[in-house]
């Protein structure tokens, strides 16, 4: 599977649980939230997942999920853990 269709299928996740607590909510709310309330919680709910989940991984032990390797980029950073080239 490609990086991209790694993160594509991330954000797909991401979205996904946002949507789920906000359907969880409105199963056990007296009033359900409008589509314009449900679309503005999505947008707002949503970056702050993906914050809280990459930090999670990069920070503890947290197990990465469908997270591809740093690419090299334009300026790699070398890996101190990677064996020297010949």
């Amino acid at each position: 599977m490609s990086d991209a269709q790694r993160r594509g299928l991330r954000s797909l996740l991401q979205v996904g649980l946002v949507q789920a607590l906000i359907q969880l909510y409105n199963a056990f709310a007296a009033v359900d939230l409008t589509a314009e309330q449900v679309s503005a919680i999505t947008m707002v709910a949503t970056p702050i997942l993906a914050f809280a989940q990459n930090w999670l991984e990069d920070s503890t032990s947290f197990p990465a999920l469908l997270k591809a390797p740093a690419s090299p980029g334009a300026n790699p950073i070398p890996d101190p853990d990677a064996p020297p080239q010949q």
